[in-house]
């Protein structure tokens, strides 16, 4: 941000600056999110009067006068990420995608969250580096107070805690530096310097992915007190209580020769850490503990309640959670990490996060209550989910309903089934809702409702992308076992035919695993990796190899995945059409090159230019009214 806009700038009236580098676990989120595993959490309410669109993009906007940390979009800097203040202004969306789609992607400079809306719902979705659960639920508050028409009700207030200086606060060294700053060094050192002491592996849940990597959602609604009597019933609170009822489940849909190795069943639990260290930041500020039983121990649900029961005695506390706080903050008393370019950081908590993970079997987190919002009786009902790497659930209540989210990324539902059956044997009446999936188990096992969701066609198909990628990758090998024995004259290295099939399977895999456009990522790529070939070419001692082959291979390369991917996927003509016309005329460069003279021999670049030629006639002709559409949108001709 300019001078000229500093003015302007509310962080820097606040602040007195335009950014806030990013907390410790928001790093994660940032180096970590995937197409699948999204890092985005969903609120959702249900009201009983269809939403009125322009009613909740007014109430938005107000929120989000309030909410100062919600103007933010992420930067990239050398060593870290970082926030930015944007001026940017959110726009209300009716729901057609599927649950916790993407928000934050490498070239994304837009808001951290999206607000929705469809029938009677109304959706909160947040990247979760931007901000934690409560801090979230407060900014969601605000927007169905300011709906309701409620102007500073009491459980918003107009000044605090959000209009404070402290809601943009990172509570990790704030809290640290208040209360324990002077033992770091004697639990930090250890625990990035010191062989950690071996943890037992957890059984991992496995299963068939969804096709186009949407996750299953099984929304369970039931009547609050009913679950609470139940829960008090086994001497357990209702997280203790549905976080034994969950190991049972997967206990009970484990294989049998799982079983027999009696494995440890381990469940991450988020713990807000505002309930030990007081702190009125929206920004994220949580840990996790782990609770676990093993297959082999006692199942009955009185004993395994128990078990969990002693664990959260001992786990949930503030000595336990200040190691905790201690451990994330290593990070960033690490002199070695701090100085590391961040393209390696991230790969380091990138493996960091898998090693983690291979130590959890699923998840949990229980928000609480919604709370009053001055208007509650015009509230149905509450709900949270999250986006899954592995299977999940998190609940929430309003008033009279308890709602239970599931959130998996496998097409396989038998865990929830296991779930509901055991919930509703205890004399539990639920209701179920969920989205629908594809693939070859697609169907549920668990009858419910799917019209609370919208029907999302399939995105891509990643068995279709698969059969293309063997079939072209067979083609390309018999054309040049056929070229070698044919024009022996030209050659062709077995080298060549290699790098061209290897590249078109990491091009076409990485390319549909992102979601926006992929095509418009590859011709940023294409031309990005033929000027570091040509580059690498002219430091090591020039000889020709970057443009006689590698710029040729690129442009192949790029040209037949762009098709691929484009064939696979379910985007619209106009979003891919462009920019695969756009990777084909790049691929005319390398015959502008061989016609200088600059490419001995000159097949590479003849080939190129021909598949190239051939992509850009067959879109041109097959899609001339969608091509004049396009270019007279985007370059207002």
């Amino acid at each position: 941000m300019n001078k000229k806009r500093t003015p302007d700038s509310v962080w820097h009236k606040r602040l007195g600056r335009h950014w806030i580098p990013l907390e410790n676990a928001a790093k994660i989120f940032v180096a970590t999110y995937n197409s699948s595993d999204t890092k985005v959490y969903r609120y959702t309410v249900e009201l009983f009067q269809p939403v009125d669109p322009n009613r909740l993009q007014s109430a938005t906007e107000k929120a989000l006068d309030s909410f100062d940390l919600y103007r933010a979009t992420i930067r990239r800097g050398f060593f870290w990420y970082y926030l930015e203040e944007t001026h940017l202004r959110p726009i209300v969306q009716k729901e057609t995608d599927v649950p916790c789609a993407p928000i934050y992607t490498y070239d994304y400079r837009g808001l951290l969250f999206r607000v929705l809306y469809r029938d009677c719902r109304i959706h909160l979705e947040v990247f979760h580096a931007l901000s934690d659960g409560n801090g979230s639920l407060r900014f969601f508050r605000a927007i169905l107070a300011a709906y309701f028409g409620e102007q500073t009700p009491a459980a918003v207030p107009a000044r605090a805690p959000f209009a404070t200086d402290d809601h943009m606060s990172d509570a990790f060294t704030g809290s640290l530096e208040k209360h324990a700053r002077t033992t770091l060094s004697s639990l930090v050192k250890p625990r990035l310097f010191q062989r950690r002491k071996k943890e037992e592996p957890a059984y991992r849940i496995l299963g068939t992915p969804t096709p186009d990597g949407r996750m299953r959602v099984t929304e369970m609604q039931c009547d609050t007190k009913s679950l609470l009597a139940l829960a008090k019933r086994y001497d357990a609170t209702v997280t203790v209580f549905l976080t034994a009822l969950f190991i049972q489940a997967i206990q009970e849909t484990m294989p049998a020769w799982q079983q027999k190795r009696n494995p440890l069943l381990s469940v991450a639990l988020s713990v807000d850490l505002r309930a030990f260290y007081p702190s009125d930041t929206a920004r994220n500020f949580f840990a996790t503990a782990r609770v676990s039983h093993h297959a082999a121990d006692a199942a009955e649900l009185s004993s395994v309640c128990e078990s969990l029961n002693r664990q959260f005695t001992e786990k949930i506390t503030k000595e336990y959670m200040e190691k905790k706080l201690h451990q994330l903050l290593a990070l960033e008393e690490s002199l070695a990490l701090r100085w590391i370019p961040r393209p390696v950081k991230d790969l380091i908590l990138k493996i960091a996060n898998w090693a983690n993970n291979r130590n959890i079997t699923a998840a949990m987190t229980n928000t609480g209550r919604l709370l009053p919002i001055g208007e509650e009786d015009k509230v149905r009902s509450a709900g949270i989910l999250t986006a899954a790497a592995r299977p999940q659930f998190s609940v929430m209540s309003h008033r009279d309903r308890f709602t239970i989210t599931f959130t998996s990324p496998f097409q396989a539902d038998d865990i929830q089934h296991a779930f509901h059956d055991r919930l509703q044997a205890e004399g539990i009446a639920i209701q179920t809702y969920g989205n629908r999936v594809y693939g070859s188990y697609q169907k549920s096992t668990l009858p419910y409702d799917q019209s609370r969701y919208p029907a999302v066609p399939l995105r891509y198909n990643a068995k279709t992308a698969l059969l293309w990628l063997v079939s072209v990758s067979i083609f390309l090998g018999l054309v040049s076992v056929t070229l070698r024995t044919v024009r022996p004259e030209w050659n062709l290295s077995f080298r060549f035919s290699l790098f061209l099939i290897a590249g078109l399977w990491v091009v076409v895999l990485s390319i549909l695993r992102k979601r926006r456009n992929p095509n418009k990522a590859l011709l940023y790529q294409t031309g990005i990796f033929s000027v570091l070939t040509i580059l690498w070419d002219h430091l090591s001692g020039w000889t020709g190899w970057s443009l006689n082959y590698a710029v040729p291979l690129i442009a192949i390369t790029a040209t037949v995945a762009g098709m691929i991917a484009a064939r696979v996927s379910k985007l619209r003509k106009g979003d891919t059409l462009l920019y695969i016309q756009g990777v084909a005329l790049a691929g005319m460069i390398p015959f502008v090159i061989a016609l200088i003279g600059w490419a001995e021999p000159v097949w590479p670049s003849l080939l190129a230019a021909s598949v190239n030629t051939l992509v850009l006639a067959v879109t041109l002709i097959r899609n001339w009214t969608e091509v004049k559409e396009q270019i007279a949108k985007r370059f207002h001709i």
